[in-house]
């Protein structure tokens, strides 16, 4: 256990609040060192003065104070920047968020999909939760804030393993519109995994949720108002995310090997995020966002051994290809391309 109260490291300000234990968790996208960990007691995204915060170690897991039982358990628990510990790149703009679990003594993991699986407005509804998780083609009867599925997926655990590929797809979708919508680095972009949270039950009750369509990505980065990119310019970005989802999302990429957590989030968290920001600023137009985000462009230039298969014989290896029987039909989806 710790103390009956601890002071805070907040934004200057220092203060005391009755604690229980501690709040043991870890935030993984691929693992990420760094990250700055609050509770967000008034849900706004934003560490306040009186919001306690930790960092992560370098392998994502953090240890902080439990409030006070007093405290409800509707609050989130929020993450900020971090450096991917696969590939080694600053996220300075990447937020995640998660529901404190019901039971104190339970871990947190703090994930995409926990950041997507929250609704606005306290405790998360299981209904629209399990609602996401089946639509999303997982089991809802895993336990979405304590299970490291980093972890599992690392000792081989298939469902890990399938569950970290749709996070690797979500993150990729939350990094992007950060940088979409960032010109600066303490932007973040909490609210968004609300819309995304509300998009996704609407479409479960539907049909099942493609991350590899880039016609849903581009109606998730719709439901903003307030954009100055246009409508094609986010058709644009959506389209290379649902290239790079088709990417990630292949069940015959291991989502920790190198290939999926350092070269693939790798290129996405620095070239193709450079690529978004610069469409943002108008610095470069959709033609020119197009050519610098397609498959050759990002992936044409790095070595591969002579040996990996390239079905299609168009010179780029399956792994970075997304049409890799070249019928006009990305990989995993129905979509023409």
């Amino acid at each position: 256990g710790i103390p009956d109260s601890v002071a805070s490291r907040g934004l200057g300000d220092v203060y005391k609040r009755q604690v229980l234990d501690n709040i043991e968790g870890r935030v993984v996208d691929a693992p990420l060192e760094g990250a700055t960990v609050f509770i967000d007691f008034n849900d706004d995204g934003h560490q306040d003065s009186d919001e306690y915060s930790v960092l992560t170690d370098a392998n994502g897991y953090f240890a902080m104070p439990q409030v006070s039982s007093e405290e409800p358990r509707d609050r989130k628990i929020v993450a900020i920047g971090g450096t991917d510990a696969a590939s080694g790149v600053v996220l300075s703009n990447f937020l995640l968020a998660a529901n404190l679990p019901a039971d104190p003594a339970d871990r947190t993991m703090i994930t995409p999909l926990s950041h997507v699986l929250k609704p606005p407005g306290g405790v998360s509804s299981s209904e629209s939760q399990d609602r996401i998780w089946v639509a999303l083609g997982l089991d809802s009867n895993i336990d979405i804030l304590t299970t490291d599925f980093w972890s599992d997926a690392l000792d081989g655990d298939e469902e890990a393993k399938e569950v970290q590929r749709i996070n690797q797809q979500i993150a990729i979708i939350l990094q992007a519109y950060a940088a979409a919508k960032c010109g600066e680095e303490d932007c973040f972009v909490y609210d968004f995994g609300y819309t995304l949270h509300s998009h996704f039950s609407d479409q479960a009750m539907q049909t099942e949720i493609d991350l590899t369509n880039p016609e849903l990505i581009s109606q998730l980065f719709s439901q903003d108002d307030n954009s100055e990119l246009s409508p094609s310019e986010w058709l644009a970005i959506a389209e290379a995310i649902a290239m790079l989802n088709t990417l990630v999302g292949s069940d015959t990429l291991d989502p920790t090997s190198p290939i999926s957590s350092l070269t693939i989030a790798g290129t996405v968290q620095s070239d193709v995020i450079t690529s978004v920001a610069a469409l943002r600023d108008a610095e470069i137009t959709i033609a020119d966002f197009t050519s610098q985000t397609t498959p050759q462009a990002l992936f044409g230039s790095i070595p591969v051994a002579s040996e990996d298969p390239d079905n299609d014989q168009d010179g780029l290896p399956d792994v970075f290809d997304p049409d890799d029987d070249n019928d006009t039909v990305r990989d995993l989806s129905l979509i023409h391309i």
